[in-house]
């Protein structure tokens, strides 16, 4: 990769987290203003707790990828990375179950967005696929912050629709960096 194209990269790969930064603050406002302290104190509480249960998710595998590919080869660091996060996700859900007792509600938002932790950005990275990574999350995202705000101009807003919402674009963006990775998986074969 020359120089020129690195840049050209690395302007894409910024120009889409901008984006999503910019929409993600607006999206935050709005919703501060909506729904209210006591309301949105709980929305941030989950994202902090879901922020928490993510790092466990991901344990380590984001950083140890691209070394362990260099030294396994990128097709068993796929299925390896997968499966760690499969058992750490399911350890997750075991745990909310556990939590769901005490608070139902808080317990069914986290479980919405636990499953971020299962994205593939590691494989599009030691893939060489950065910006298709940084388009496919810039979808996932404009996905769930166009249908908020279209709940927030038609409809009435709560933590339930906002959270579901989170949750379908994020599996809708995982069935394609599943699909699309097992695809390239299978081509390196």
């Amino acid at each position: 990769m020359n120089a020129k194209n690195i840049i050209f990269s690395l302007l894409v790969l910024t120009k889409n987290n901008v984006l999503i930064a910019g929409f993600s603050y607006a999206l935050t406002i709005t919703l501060a203003n909506i729904l209210g302290p006591e309301i949105f104190g709980k929305y941030s509480l989950v994202l902090v707790i879901a922020s928490i249960l993510s790092i466990v998710i991901n344990y380590g595998t984001n950083q140890t990828a691209p070394v362990m590919t260099a030294k396994k080869g990128i097709n068993s660091i796929l299925m390896e990375t997968v499966s760690i996060r499969f058992i750490m996700v399911s350890l997750s859900i075991f745990c909310l179950s556990i939590y769901a007792t005490y608070s139902p509600d808080m317990a069914f938002y986290i479980l919405c967005l636990i499953f971020t932790g299962m994205n593939l950005g590691f494989f599009y990275e030691i893939s060489s696929k950065n910006e298709l990574y940084s388009y496919v999350y810039l979808f996932e995202r404009a996905i769930y912050i166009g249908s908020v705000f279209f709940i927030i101009f038609f409809l009435k807003v709560n933590l339930d629709i906002v959270f579901t919402l989170f949750l379908f674009s994020t599996l809708v963006s995982l069935i394609f960096q599943y699909q699309r990775a097992f695809h390239e998986q299978n081509k390196l074969f």
